[in-house]
C-alpha cells in the first residue's frame, strides 16, 4: 500500500510541480516534469514490477511463517560486495556507476532470500552440515596478501619496473604509488584474504602465487593491480562462514525454481495495472 501511495505521489508531483527546475546545464534547464517523465519512461515499469513482486513474496512469506533476519541480509550483501568489488573501490559509488543503489540492491537480496526460503520449504530442500563441511574444504585457506593499485598504464609500467629491478620492496612501492586507500599507508597490506572472497580473477591469481612472488599487473576498469603473497594458513569453520556457505549452497540448489515460484504467485494474484508507460 505504501508503494502504491508513492506512485500516486510521484504522479501528483508531475502535475503540480512540473515547472520546478531540478538542474541547469550550461544554461539549459531541466524541469521537474521532464525529470519525472524520464524516470517513469526509463525506470517506471521495472520499478512497478519489483514493487508488485515484493508484495506477492511478502504475503506468501507471511502465510508460510518465513522471515529474513538483518544478519542474513547483511551476509548476502557482504558476499556480493566481496565478489564484485575489488580492493580500493567504493562499493556504494560503484553501484551508482552501474545504474543501481545500495537500497535497491538490498531490497532485491531480501526478495531473493525470501524466495530461496519459500522454495526450500515448499520443496523440502535442505542443506546439511556435511554439505557445508565439504564446501568449506574448498575454501579453508587464507593468504596474507599485499596489494598495489594504480590508475594509469604509465604508473603500472613504472611500478612493474621498480618491482622487477629489486631496488625497492613491495611495501616501499605501495606507499609511494598505490591508490588503494585502506592499505597504502601499511605498505599495501590487505591482511588475510580467505579463498573465494575476492572477485574470481583476483582469487585465482592470489591463490596461485608462491610465497614472496609478485603477480603481473592485472588490468581492470578500476586500474592496474599488483599482488604479493607472504604466508598461507588453514582456517577453522566459523558460524559466520558456515552461514555464508549455507546461503550460497541453498541458492545454488534452488536455482531457477525461485523464478518458477514467482511466476506462480503472479498467475494466482489479481493484478491490475492502471498506469501506462511511454515507449522507451
Amino acid at each position: 500500500m505504501r508503494n502504491l501511495i508513492l506512485l500516486v505521489f510521484i504522479s501528483l508531483l508531475i502535475h503540480c510541480f512540473g515547472q520546478n527546475i531540478v538542474a541547469t546545464v550550461d544554461g539549459v534547464k531541466i524541469t521537474e516534469e521532464e525529470f519525472l517523465n524520464d524516470l517513469k519512461k526509463f525506470a517506471g515499469e521495472p520499478i512497478l514490477k519489483e514493487m508488485i513482486d515484493n508484495i506477492l513474496v511478502e504475503k506468501e512469506a507471511q502465510k508460510e511463517g518465513i522471515s529474513i533476519t538483518p544478519e542474513e541480509l547483511q551476509i548476502r550483501l557482504e558476499i556480493f560486495r566481496r565478489l564484485n568489488t575489488p580492493p580500493g573501490v567504493d562499493f556504494a559509488k560503484d553501484l551508482l556507476n552501474n545504474g543501481t543503489t545500495l537500497a535497491r540492491l538490498t531490497n532485491a537480496f531480501r526478495l531473493g532470500l525470501l524466495l530461496d526460503k519459500l522454495v526450500a520449504k515448499k520443496e523440502n530442500i535442505t542443506i546439511s552440515d556435511e554439505e557445508i563441511e565439504n564446501e568449506f574444504k574448498k575454501v579453508n585457506k587464507e593468504r596474507h596478501t599485499y596489494c598495489i593499485l594504480v590508475k594509469t598504464e604509465e604508473d603500472a609500467l613504472t611500478v612493474h619496473k621498480k618491482l622487477t629491478e629489486g631496488s625497492y620492496t613491495f611495501s616501499e612501492v605501495a606507499q609511494q604509488y598505490s591508490q588503494e586507500p585502506e592499505s597504502k599507508a601499511k605498505g599495501g597490506d590487505l591482511g588475510w584474504i580467505r579463498k573465494g572472497t575476492l572477485p574470481p580473477y583476483f582469487d585465482q591469481v592470489i591463490f596461485s602465487l608462491k610465497k614472496g612472488e609478485i603477480s603481473d599487473p592485472i588490468w581492470t576498469r578500476y586500474g592496474f593491480y599488483f599482488f604479493k603473497v607472504e604466508e598461507e594458513r588453514t582456517i577453522q569453520l566459523t558460524p559466520q562462514i558456515k552461514e555464508e556457505l549455507r546461503q550460497s549452497l541453498l541458492t545454488a540448489k534452488v536455482g531457477l525454481r525461485r523464478f518458477m515460484l514467482l511466476d506462480e504467485l503472479r498467475s494466482k494474484a489479481k493484478i491490475e495495472i492502471s498506469v501506462r508507460f511511454p515507449d522507451s
